[in-house]
C-alpha cells in the first residue's frame, strides 16, 4: 500500500491550507457543525504532522474520523489513507476503501486518483482496470497529471468497448 499512497503522506500542510480555505467559500454556511468539521480536520492534520503539537498518529486518526463523519471531503480522504496504512489505527482495507470512495464520488480529485490506484492494484477490492481507468480519467479531468499518466498507462490493457464505456 505504501507504493500507492506514499506520495500523499507529505500533503498535510497543503491539507491544512485547504481546510482553512474552506471558510472563505461563499457556500460555507458558518454553522457550528461546519466550523467544527473544519476545526477537527485542522486538528487532525496538526497531529499527523506534529505542527504545534507532538506528532501522534493515533490522535490524528481520531480527529480525522470525527471530521470525516461530519462529511468533510478532505478529512474523509485522509481518514481513508490512515485506515489503509494502519497509521494510528488497526489497518482496515475495506473501511479505508469505503472512506476514500465517499469524497471520490463527490469530485475530490486526490480521492479519485487513489480509488483508481486501489482498483488498479486490487487493494481492498478486486482488480478492475476499467474502473481504475474511469477514476483516473475523472481525476485527470481536474488537472491531476499523475492521474492522466496512470489512465494512459491502462489504455493498452483495455478493449475498445471497455474504454468507450468508461468515457
Amino acid at each position: 500500500v505504501t507504493h500507492v499512497f506514499g506520495e500523499h503522506l507529505g500533503e498535510w500542510a497543503r491539507g491544512v491550507a485547504l481546510l482553512r480555505s474552506l471558510r472563505e467559500l461563499p457556500a460555507f454556511d458558518r454553522s457550528p457543525a461546519a466550523e467544527g468539521a473544519v476545526a477537527r480536520g485542522i486538528g487532525a492534520l496538526r497531529y499527523a504532522e506534529g505542527d504545534g503539537v507532538i506528532q501522534n498518529d493515533k490522535e490524528a486518526a481520531r480527529w480525522f474520523a470525527l471530521a470525516a463523519k461530519q462529511g468533510l471531503a478532505e478529512a474523509q480522504y485522509q481518514y481513508g489513507l490512515v485506515l489503509l496504512q494502519g497509521r494510528g489505527v488497526v489497518q482496515d482495507y475495506k473501511s479505508g476503501f469505503s472512506w476514500i470512495e465517499k469524497p471520490a464520488k463527490r469530485g475530490h480529485a486526490k480521492a479519485q486518483y487513489s480509488l483508481g490506484e486501489l482498483y488498479r492494484y486490487g487493494t481492498a477490492t478486486a482488480i478492475d482496470k476499467s474502473r481504475a481507468y474511469l477514476w483516473f480519467n475523472l481525476a485527470a479531468a481536474q488537472g491531476m497529471d499523475a492521474a492522466a499518466k496512470a489512465r494512459d498507462s491502462l489504455v493498452w490493457q483495455l478493449k475498445p468497448e471497455q474504454l468507450a464505456a468508461m468515457q
